[in-house]
């Protein structure tokens, strides 16, 4: 079906170049105008369009159906794979000039898995075209012709899109065409396809020593949490098992034997239990219910931390995260950013001008400043990010996701992998690329240099753009406007589930097979030895604690003048018992008379009755001398 619309949105792109023109164009008629001009004074001159809608049974009605596209396309891995793109064999196909790889047969990927879904909507055919414009000289296909998007972009030429018996600018190019206020000058573009934004990556590997990383699996308010738990718990014991009630608690062991304790001493104590119940051990036994109570509760305290402690740090040192140098985007510019580092340097692909642009808009709406490392293409960039010369580099998510997935995690370049001198070796095959008679053969000497670490995506996705399918405007055709129709449909239908599926697949989670490396984390001395330290240290101060009170005893038992320290009441221990004792003397009553000052006169019931009345009086006296017993305190 067609439709009328004004011409005016042919030329928007001459629009906006005139008004950049320092020149009047309503007033310029020079041959370098004349173009522009002629299609502002056509602006509003009706042109036809071809409509495309799909009805409710699902039908659609094409006006493209049996028509055959060309489509210039680039390798591009994965939105557009190339098989054999350097076609270097005898019955190759340089730039598939006949038409010999087709979908699935040749020529994959994400893009090209989008314009089958769309030339099945519409109905009609796609032939694939990728540059090789030297093969005739070199009798190969260039690497960085076949990746050219610019290339591609110049085949869309009128010997291109003629085709017999078909009308001149059947043709547009496809693959991971960002839109840019260049292109948009010179083609007519589509909504985007695809949506996609810059990932950044960068070298990571093993974290650094960390004095506390011990203690990882717990924050910091959670260690202070347990250290209050502990002292109130402590003070619970001493108020249910520290006066009088637990003789075991309140007295203590010392150079004169086990004597009584303070409530320092006891509080003290109290926590000792407290902690050593927390660790699964005690040295006491509760002797109230209010005690037995506590250390049941704390028992099933002690359960549950143990196993959340014990389940964190497992799941720490089994998925131990990998230090890298940046976390962000922000930390290779912003001074305040915690990872900033004058030094950090950001790799740039001359071959990827999107790159570039983006440090340059950067650099005007952040003020930022790069240090810039100039490479070929992105794969030059990643190998200098790989051997840490250079922090970082960045590109489109899933093309970069595509890199490092099959030219380093596949490759062995992970882990504790490294380079090979012989670039088309893997890291693993590097000193044994050739095997004869099950005999190693390394004609080359290769050798290989280790490196540690794994390219690692870092931070959130910034820039978000999408790839449009470009048209050359120069044929004033308005194709571009009937794809838009059909894309915005499967966009809108379950066929983009497929793409998100092949997207999803790029996951570079667990993806190095280096045998080397990513394997289980093995438990060494510096994930404890924070811990190692600590306990040393306590270790030390106990064998201190110890070496004075055995000096003190020692002092005691051979210094002459300890007589004269007890005498200036220094401890006070003997003068306090002396006193307690002649105050619970007088306070005690005489002794019952005997069994034999019983009246001779009284029969034997009499007597015997006489004499449990002064048993009960003896054990009443001795349960009275048992509560007044004396207490020595240490001044």
């Amino acid at each position: 079906m067609r439709r009328h619309f004004p011409s005016f949105l042919l030329i928007l792109p001459f629009w906006t170049k005139l008004i950049e023109s320092k020149n009047d164009p309503a007033l310029s008629w020079t041959s370098e105008h004349g173009a522009k001009d002629f299609s502002l004074r056509s602006a509003f001159v009706p042109v036809e369009y071809n409509t495309w809608n799909p009805d409710g049974g699902g039908n659609r009605t094409s006006p493209y159906q049996g028509r055959t596209f060309k489509v210039a396309v680039y390798h591009q891995p994965p939105m557009v794979i190339i098989s054999d793109w350097a076609a270097e064999g005898e019955n190759s196909d340089p730039g598939n000039r006949n038409h010999s790889r087709t979908f699935g047969s040749g020529i994959a990927g994400i893009t090209i898995q989008f314009l089958e879904d769309l030339a099945a909507d519409f109905n009609c055919n796609f032939e694939y075209h990728y540059p090789c414009p030297n093969y005739e000289e070199t009798m190969s296909c260039n690497a960085s012709d076949v990746t050219s998007k610019e290339l591609a972009l110049a085949m869309l030429t009128e010997d291109f899109c003629s085709q017999p018996n078909e009308e001149t600018g059947l043709c547009f190019a496809a693959g991971s065409i960002k839109l840019t206020g260049n292109l948009a000058h010179k083609y007519d573009f589509t909504h985007p396809f695809f949506e996609s934004s810059f990932k950044l990556v960068t070298m990571s590997g093993s974290p650094p020593f960390q004095f506390m990383s011990w203690a990882s699996p717990f924050d910091y308010t959670l260690w202070i949490a347990l250290v209050i738990e502990i002292l109130i718990i402590g003070g619970m014991f001493m108020f249910t098992e520290g006066y009088g009630t637990n003789d075991e608690h309140i007295t203590g062991v010392n150079g004169l034997g086990r004597q009584p304790l303070g409530g320092a001493a006891i509080y003290f104590e109290s926590c000792h239990w407290a902690l050593l119940i927390l660790v699964t051990g005690s040295d006491k036994t509760p002797t109230t219910h209010g005690g037995r109570t506590i250390v049941m509760a704390q028992l099933f305290f002690y359960l549950i931390i143990l196993s959340i402690y014990t389940g964190s740090l497992i799941n720490f040192l089994i998925a131990e995260p990998e230090a890298t140098p940046i976390t962000k985007f922000e930390d290779l510019y912003d001074s305040l950013s915690p990872n900033y580092r004058p030094s950090n340097t950001v790799c740039v692909g001359t071959n990827q001008p999107s790159m570039q642009a983006w440090l340059n808009l950067s650099a005007i709406l952040f003020n930022a400043k790069f240090n810039i490392v100039k490479a070929r293409d992105l794969n030059d960039c990643l190998e200098l990010v790989y051997q840490r010369n250079a922090t970082a580099t960045f590109f489109d998510e899933a093309i970069i996701n595509d890199r490092v997935l099959r030219q380093f995690l596949q490759k062995g370049k992970c882990g504790d992998g490294g380079v090979c001198s012989d670039p088309t070796v893997d890291f693993a095959n590097c000193l044994c690329p050739i095997t004869v008679n099950k005999v190693c053969q390394n004609p080359k000497n290769n050798t290989r240099t280790s490196v540690t670490g794994t390219i690692t995506p870092v931070g959130e996705n910034f820039n978000p753009f999408g790839y449009s399918i470009i048209f050359n405007s120069e044929f004033l055709r308005t194709d571009y406007i009937t794809f838009n129709m059909a894309i915005n449909d499967i966009k809108d239908s379950y066929q983009m589930i497929t793409l998100t599926n092949m997207t999803s697949s790029l996951d570079l989670a667990g993806g190095c097979t280096n045998n080397n490396g990513g394997g289980a984390v093995v438990l060494e001395v510096r994930h404890i030895f924070g811990i190692l330290v600590m306990t040393g240290i306590f270790f030390f101060l106990g064998v201190l604690f110890g070496v004075i009170e055995n000096f003190i005893g020692l002092f005691v038992k051979v210094c002459p003048c300890c007589p004269n320290i007890e005498d200036d009441d220094i401890f006070e221990m003997t003068d306090n018992l002396e006193e307690e004792e002649e105050e619970e003397d007088e306070e005690i009553d005489p002794a019952p008379p005997l069994l034999n000052n019983l009246e001779s006169d009284m029969t034997v019931g009499e007597s015997l009755l006489e004499l449990q009345t002064r048993f009960d009086r003896i054990e009443e006296l001795l349960q009275t001398a048992i509560m007044k017993s004396p207490k020595i305190e240490f001044l």
